[in-house]
């Protein structure tokens, strides 16, 4: 059964390759890319353990023991960046990933430096797995109500997904068996990581086949009246007229000022199937993101507001306006216009604050 198994992870390994070598010349953007190639790396580390243990040397097999260690991790920052548009990688998601990745270090160097063994250690950085590849799938499953990239929800509910069900179901399993895990459950998890991996990779060579997850808008258009994709015909007279009253009901009912507002609650107002009006301001309009498209309005009136009530603390205004907090606020705020929401009220005059 060990041949078996090794001969399966060897299958694994070379799909997760041929993943990382067409992911790699693909049109994503770099951080996209990045943490795709970082994350498969990592699998192809972990795969090929087994077959490198007695025959690499002792720096390497520490080098790949901690870089397979840190899959949960790469899973997570590659999910955050394909999925949150505009959004960066919060500093404590960092903060958290350097002390996970110390605790790994300590209890790797332990083991195969002094075959010291921490049952304590051992299940905290287990556990702290689990807890990443979980975060993953929230990530998926949170941002799914505002994600308007038909191809990129198939992919929330499919692949995605089911990777990070299968790290945890692995993790889960280590867990419980601890370091000597049942050739059986092994043979079983090497099997499924083939059979998931290999499926996308003919999935995207079918239907995605330059495994574009994240299609680049243009930067220009993002916040201009009316944007519109380079890539998609003009506008029927119905698509027209749907985007006029799309436009009037954010100018006139202020709608984007509430913060829990969703696409499905627009359609509602508007007498259209979402996934009609998903697809229109996806491509017609050229946005990625629900939250992309209603931020454009709640920057522009808190850019305005910002210099004409100089009274008003920030804070009120970004909330008035309905962003849920300052956090996400100035990151929104910066985007726009390359300075955080303080410095331009000292230095935008009244007179030339957006109308």
């Amino acid at each position: 059964m060990l041949t078996i198994i090794l001969a399966i992870r060897l299958f694994a390994a070379s799909q997760v390759l041929l993943f990382a070598m067409v992911f790699s010349m693909s049109e994503n953007p770099i951080r996209v890319r990045a943490s795709g190639l970082a994350l498969a790396l990592a699998a192809i580390c972990y795969l090929l353990l087994p077959t490198v243990q007695y025959s690499a040397s002792e720096a390497l097999f520490y080098c790949m023991v901690l870089f397979a260690q840190l899959i949960p991790v790469f899973l997570f920052i590659f999910v955050w960046e394909m999925f949150e548009d505009d959004r960066t990688l919060p500093f404590g998601i960092w903060l958290l990933a350097g002390v996970y990745l110390g605790l790994s270090f300590w209890a790797g160097w332990l083991w195969l430096a002094f075959d010291a063994k921490l049952p304590l250690l051992q299940i905290i950085v287990q556990l702290a797995k689990l807890v990443w590849a979980l975060g993953a799938i929230f990530v998926i499953w949170h941002g799914r109500i505002y994600d308007l990239v038909e191809a990129r929800l198939k992919l929330r509910r499919i692949l995605i997904t089911s990777l990070g069900m299968l790290v945890s179901a692995i993790i889960a399993a280590e867990i419980v068996a601890g370091e000597q895990v049942p050739e059986i459950v092994e043979l079983i998890g090497m099997l499924a990581i083939f059979v998931v991996v290999t499926l996308i990779n003919l999935v995207f060579m079918k239907l995605n086949p330059a495994f574009v997850f994240v299609a680049p808008v243009p930067a220009a258009s993002r916040y201009s009246d009316i944007p519109t994709s380079q890539d998609s015909a003009a506008p029927t007279s119905f698509e027209a007229s749907l985007i006029d009253n799309l436009e009037k009901l954010m100018q006139n009912a202020r709608i984007y000022a509430d913060h829990d507002l969703r696409i499905s609650d627009v359609a509602v107002t508007l007498h259209v199937p979402e996934y009609k009006l998903r697809r229109l301001i996806n491509e017609k309009m050229a946005y990625r993101n629900f939250n992309q498209y209603i931020n454009r309005y709640r920057i522009d009136e808190a850019s305005k507001r910002l210099v004409t009530e100089q009274h008003l603390p920030i804070l009120t205004i970004a909330l008035d306006v309905g962003f849920r907090s300052i956090s996400s606020f100035n990151d929104a705020f910066r985007a726009r216009h390359g300075c955080p929401p303080s410095v331009y009220r000292s230095t935008i005059q009244p007179d030339n604050a957006i109308d």
